[in-house]
């Protein structure tokens, strides 16, 4: 069945071709082209027409009214013309054509006329001659009013004023444009009107030779190339007063209502254009920007694509519907946009920066530095591209070349400052700490407010343990940019090295506030919580670490904190999810010690404390528990050489002294008791107790007296005096 469809549709298209071939024969000597020009005589437009009388042909007013010569052909001939009568508000100009002599057309009503019916519409389609396309009568109605032919037969930007015919080559219409947001559906006038033009139409009058006009399109061009909106606007407000029917100038004005935000009546104005001329692709391009500014997107992307269809050889619709491609991180189709502006548009700077811009956004570095070079070669003084290129190569690990870039540009780009923030953090990628700080200096002697590189070069002091400096960076990127949270925190780390715990809680606090979902400032804030004694606050900080990453390492410094509040139980599991996650995690480990010793299991803190050994033997504070096991045990001359081990490690261990003299002690080596408890009381005064998150709870395990009271408790008991002052 499929197969007899095809050949029967395939039969009535070859019977339409073949009448529309005859229709042209018959009547094509009825049908002339117009060509009009401006007042410096060169060409402003074509058009078409139909002889309706002797030496008079009828066409549609926009094609003529604005035109300082007109002249009309007919084969192989042509003639002056001059407009003799003007129904405007028809859209209907009669031509006076003074030699002309050509068939006349024959009229038909518009109400003889069947809906399905086939016609053909003759005209100067793009001004590449007399040309017929085939169609049907769609319907016959109303527009703005009165009546209109609406058909399927295609008609291109030249074609207005040219005749509808039916088969037997009647004239039933003048196709004047299509109609708007409609897919094929062409507009006619009925030819009816044409014996009506002598009781509506008036007659035409020359404008005065006194005051010449202005070169209004070749002035809009001036204005338009140069950006001057406002003057633009003037103009084209003038042009129009002259003309009112004139599409171009309201086009113009339309133009330049876009560029300077006024959507709502730009789209009027465009509108307007459209309805002078229906297919004036720039009216239809720039009402798309009004549309999309006005958020309209979808009627925005249709007219542009209609625009595209009209004249596709014009870059700028293809870059704007990349932009918007864009815009809305379609980088996939801005690329393939852009490839099309670029080729249809090559001098275009916007053009290769949109193709760099998206090949940036898809990973193709390589791709996107050879757009931008082509950016910088069309406009050497292209600052977004300089930024751009150098950021790409900075990426790609060229920085050298980066670095070049900016070093051969013209003075006013060498001086971009985020280009050289783009230098600093690739070197510093890269390990070429010292440059980073050059690049990063750079941009701040260029920019001083530039809180980026502010924060990136305090994070480079820092690394490098030059910490006055970067606190006083970080405060700098505050300065600037007091909602950057990741300052907060990173100013936090730098007063909590210097041992101000509250100063840093504060500074942790702002960051949590300004960034909820920040992991290491809530982590920070718990660390500093609890080394000012807040327990609870600090609880509470670290669980919200654990909700946002559920693998963090402050498990185990939860498990400590709940250790240290009495909750053995919330501390074990605490714990034990901590080891589940690093199993040779020293600070875990070490609070599973505390947690044995407080139970009174010292066979279990001894396990860990050999397994904390096995990790990390080089580290006093585990021997120091090792030994401290070993003492709870009963088991002193194993735990003696691990105490000393530790002491050896780390000479001033005050835990360490302390706990070997009460070894000694229950050892009853009374005098080698005396000389490790005296050098505990010598250190305590000056000793530097180890505070870092990783180690405290650490030094806690490994005993639990103080040192001048252990040594007054093992002196009472064991009835001796301690040689003070020693």
């Amino acid at each position: 069945m499929k197969r007899y469809l095809f050949i029967l549709l395939l039969c009535s298209a070859n019977t339409q071709a073949g009448e529309a071939e005859r229709v042209f024969n018959t009547i094509r000597d009825s049908v002339v082209t117009l060509t009009v020009y401006d007042e410096r005589k060169e060409v402003d437009g074509a058009g078409s027409g139909v002889v309706v009388a002797p030496a008079r042909v009828v066409t549609n007013c926009h094609v003529v009214q604005e035109a300082v010569a007109i002249r009309v052909r007919a084969g192989n001939k042509e003639w002056d013309a001059m407009i003799a009568v003007m129904d405007t508000p028809r859209d209907l100009c009669q031509l006076d054509v003074p030699g002309l002599t050509a068939p006349l057309a024959k009229i038909r009503s518009y109400r003889d006329i069947q809906i399905g019916e086939p016609i053909y519409a003759v005209g100067n389609p793009l001004g590449f001659g007399l040309a017929v396309s085939a169609g049907l009568v769609s319907s016959i109605g109303l527009h703005k009013g009165e009546t209109r032919l609406f058909s399927s037969a295609p008609i291109s930007p030249g074609s207005s004023g040219g005749g509808l015919f039916d088969g037997q080559g009647r004239l039933i219409g003048i196709t004047t444009g299509f109609y708007p947001g409609a897919q094929n559906l062409n507009l006619a006038l009925p030819a009816d009107w044409i014996n009506e033009m002598p009781k509506r139409g008036v007659a035409w009058r020359a404008p005065a030779a006194a005051m010449p006009d202005p070169d209004w399109i070749g002035e809009s061009e001036s204005l338009r190339l140069a950006n001057k909106w406002a003057e633009l606007a003037a103009l084209s407000r003038r042009w129009r007063e002259a003309y009112p029917t004139s599409a171009t100038a309201n086009v113009y004005l339309g133009l330049a209502l876009v560029n300077t935000k006024q959507a709502a009546e730009a789209k009027e104005v465009l509108l307007k254009a459209l309805q002078q001329d229906s297919n004036h692709a720039n009216a239809l391009g720039y009402l798309a920007q009004a549309r999309y500014q006005l958020g309209e997107k979808e009627a925005a992307l249709a007219d542009l694509q209609h625009a595209i269809t009209l004249f596709p050889i014009n870059g700028f619709y293809y870059y704007t519907l990349g932009l918007w491609q864009y815009q809305k991180e379609d980088f996939e189709g801005a690329l393939g946009a852009a490839q099309s502006a670029i080729k249809f548009d090559p001098s275009n700077e916007f053009n290769w920066e949109l193709l760099g811009e998206s090949q940036q956004r898809k990973h193709h570095y390589v791709e996107a530095a050879q757009a931008y070079r082509t950016v910088l070669r069309l406009k050497p003084n292209h600052p977004g591209a300089t930024t751009n290129l150098v950021s790409v190569l900075a990426t790609l690990g060229e920085v050298g070349t980066a670095r070049q870039v900016l070093t051969d540009a013209p003075p006013g780009l060498a001086s971009d400052a985020g280009a050289w923030l783009q230098v600093g953090y690739a070197e510093d990628k890269q390990g070429h700490y010292a440059e980073a700080e050059r690049a990063y200096r750079k941009a701040l002697k260029i920019d001083p407010t530039l809180a980026d590189a502010w924060y990136y070069l305090g994070r480079y002091l820092t690394r490098v343990s030059r910490n006055t400096e970067a606190e006083e960076a970080f405060r700098r990127v505050l300065k600037y940019k007091p909602d950057m949270a990741v300052a907060w925190g990173a100013l936090a780390e730098i007063i909590k090295q210097r041992g101000d715990n509250a100063g840093a809680k504060e500074a942790y606090e702002k960051a949590t506030v300004l960034d909820t979902s920040l992991v290491p400032a809530w982590y920070g804030l718990g660390v500093a919580r609890r080394d000012l004694n807040d327990y609870p606050g600090a609880v509470k900080a670290l669980e919200q670490v654990i909700r946002l990453d559920p693998k963090s390492p402050a498990w185990a410094v939860l498990g400590e904190l709940q250790l240290r509040m009495g909750h053995p139980d919330e501390a074990f599991k605490a714990l034990q999810t901590a080891e589940q996650l690093n199993p040779k995690d020293e600070f875990t480990l070490s609070a599973l010690i505390m947690y044995y010793d407080k139970l009174g299991e010292p066979n279990h803190s001894l396990a860990y404390a050999l397994r904390l050994l096995e990790i990390n033997a080089a580290n006093a504070l585990n021997w120091n528990n090792k030994g401290y096991a070993l003492l709870r045990l009963q088991r002193y001359p194993e735990a003696i050489p691990a105490f000393e081990t530790a002491i050896r490690l780390q000479p001033d261990l005050i835990n360490a002294w302390v706990n070997l003299g009460e070894t000694h002690l229950r050892s009853k080596q009374l005098g080698k008791a005396i000389v490790a408890l005296e050098q505990a009381l010598k250190l305590a005064p000056k000793a530097t107790v180890q505070d870092s998150l990783s180690r405290k709870p650490m030094q806690e395990a490994g005993s639990s007296l103080r040192p001048k009271s252990s040594l007054f408790y093992c002196c009472a008991k064991y009835r001796i005096s301690p040689r003070l002052g020693r």
